[in-house]
């Protein structure tokens, strides 16, 4: 049985939720792998690079599992550090470098999805460039993102029209590090993807509420809604997992089939969570790609392996044994 390294870039005295989160998901994975007998030990890579010698010590056959975020300034780190496993010959967790490297933009990731064919919402950079399928109307409603930073940070639950998108990149402190994306109204949901062998399997579909007085605003899932567990902004955007009954059963299909079309053309491997949004004409619109989805027993790909019959213990070990498989002569990575 192989030793498990636990790559992370948060630091022990991070006050940042979601750094703080990262730092949870480590714990919680280390006891996972303890109790299924696994050696885990922690590689903690940091902006000095003191990691690396440590990295190239690592024994052929130890298995890295990366929760290397680069959020915060450190926008390519998850994909270099992948880089740097995958040259060693070092079997590791999640997305392969050049995934990461291609879409850990969000910018690069929206025009990889609409030369695809892949439906995407409308987006406008700082230089005024604007991929579309269609071009909008002069009060078509858009929301700021950031192109690098994932975790909804950056994130505000205010729209801004088309006619004034221009202007309100400009005023960002770092225009060039922010693009705007058009607002779709609709039900928002979230697939779980992860490996079964060779192929990717649907562990199941959740969706986000905008409850109270979420319900009368933009429905966004802000900063403040996704990590702040005391705010009123949390409590009214549950995460819960739809039973798709009776009339709603072909849409169950629909979201399952868009996830997995998606998912091939983009040459993704799991752990992966896609985010949909679904549109009042019915079309199902990709709004996110997350390579790296949080692995807390409580976080939304936990309790979707749990929906799917997959305990904890099994699901982390799972994604150590895929990568282990990923190794193997003859398998496609």
């Amino acid at each position: 049985m192989r030793d498990v390294v636990i790559a992370l870039d948060a630091e022990e005295d991070a006050r940042d939720p979601d750094e703080r989160d990262t730092l949870r998901q480590a714990a919680e994975i280390a006891r996972a792998l303890g109790a299924r007998g696994r050696r885990v030990s922690r590689l903690e890579v940091t902006r000095e690079a003191s990691w690396i010698p440590a990295l190239e010590r690592l024994a052929p056959e130890t298995v890295v599992y990366v929760l290397v975020e680069g959020v915060r300034g450190r926008h390519f780190l998850p994909a270099f550090f992948c880089h740097l496993v995958e040259e060693r010959g070092l079997a590791h967790t999640g997305a392969r470098a050049e995934s990461l490297y291609l879409h850990s933009s969000k910018w690069s990731l929206k025009a990889h999805l609409l030369a695809l064919g892949l439906p995407s919402p409308a987006g406008i950079d700082a230089a005024g460039n604007l991929l579309a399928r269609a071009a909008p109307g002069p009060k078509t409603p858009f929301l700021l993102k950031s192109v690098w930073e994932h975790s909804s940070i950056g994130i505000e639950a205010e729209l801004v029209p088309f006619a004034r998108v221009g202007a309100a990149l400009a005023a960002k402190e770092e225009p060039g590090a922010w693009f705007a994306e058009e607002y779709v109204h609709g039900r928002e949901f979230s697939v779980a993807l992860l490996e079964e062998g060779p192929a990717l399997e649907v562990l199941a579909i959740s969706e986000i509420l905008f409850l109270g007085s979420r319900a009368g605003m933009p429905w966004v899932l802000d900063y403040e809604a996704k990590w702040d567990e005391a705010s009123r902004a949390h409590r009214e955007t549950p995460s819960v997992f739809p039973d798709f009954a009776g009339a709603e059963a072909p849409l169950r299909a629909r979201i399952e089939a868009e996830a997995l079309r998606a998912a091939a053309a983009l040459g993704l491997k799991g752990p992966v969570r896609l985010d949909f949004r679904l549109h009042a004409d019915g079309t199902l619109y990709l709004i996110d790609v997350n390579l790296n989805p949080c692995l807390a027993p409580e976080a939304g790909f936990a309790r979707a392996g749990e929906k799917a019959g997959i305990a904890y213990e099994a699901l982390i070990e799972r994604l150590v044994a895929n990568a282990e498989r990923s190794l193997e002569p003859n398998v496609l990575r």
